[in-house]
């Protein structure tokens, strides 16, 4: 259990060193809920991830969930978002579409893989 000081502590940490690679955090959701409360944002629920895209204009089938459980991959799933399991070593089982050591190595993926998808050319579907 994190306290609320803890908790914004390390989304502070976090937003430093995606802002280090030349990313923003726009927003940081949490599910205010107890366990057994079985509410629709508590992950792997996707609840959470609806409402930002909701609030944010955000298309959630060109978006990455970031997580370091199986729990937060499920959600990301579940909202159609591809999905990055931090994890330091590689023996749980890996259900997340990428699977990196560490927050750096997930915005590098994503910036390897979105310019390798701009690099790509178009197809247009022939009727």
């Amino acid at each position: 259990v994190i306290s609320e000081q803890g908790l914004d502590h390390l989304h502070l940490k976090m937003s430093s060193a995606l802002a280090k690679q030349g990313a923003r955090v726009d927003a940081i959701y949490l599910c205010p809920h107890e366990l057994d409360e079985q509410c629709a944002c508590r992950k792997p629920a996707p609840g959470m991830l609806l409402k930002a895209a909701n609030e944010l204009s955000i298309d959630l089938g060109q978006s990455w969930m970031i997580g370091d459980s199986n729990i937060d991959i499920e959600a990301g799933r579940a909202a159609g978002c591809c999905t990055i399991l931090i994890q330091e070593q590689r023996n749980a089982q890996m259900n997340a579409d990428h699977c990196v050591q560490d927050l750096h190595m997930a915005v590098s993926t994503i910036l390897a893989i979105s310019s390798q998808k701009e690099d790509a050319p178009t197809v247009s579907p022939s009727l």
